[in-house]
């Protein structure tokens, strides 16, 4: 038979990956609510909600989201590194 189906947020928590959510204040295809609701299922993850943007934010506030990834990649970075 078919392999048992795992939830993915149970998947995601099982390899302790970093999760930053970027979301659109209007994104009406992964609208915030959603994003929201999938953040509160994995703990530790981050949330940030980039004001006055659809569903491409990393185009249409580009500074902004590109500035929030930066900063979740360089902290997990360092995080990563031996004291």
């Amino acid at each position: 038979g078919a392999p048992p189906r795992i939830p993915m947020h149970e998947r995601l928590l099982a390899t302790a990956t970093p999760v930053q959510y970027i979301v659109g204040e209007f994104d009406m295809i992964t609208p915030p609510d959603l994003i929201a609701m999938c953040h509160g299922l994995l703990p530790g993850s981050r949330y940030h909600l980039v004001k006055d943007s659809g569903h491409s934010a990393y185009w249409e506030k580009a500074s902004e989201f590109n500035a929030i990834a930066l900063r979740f990649l360089l902290e997990i970075d360092a995080a990563a590194k031996p004291d």
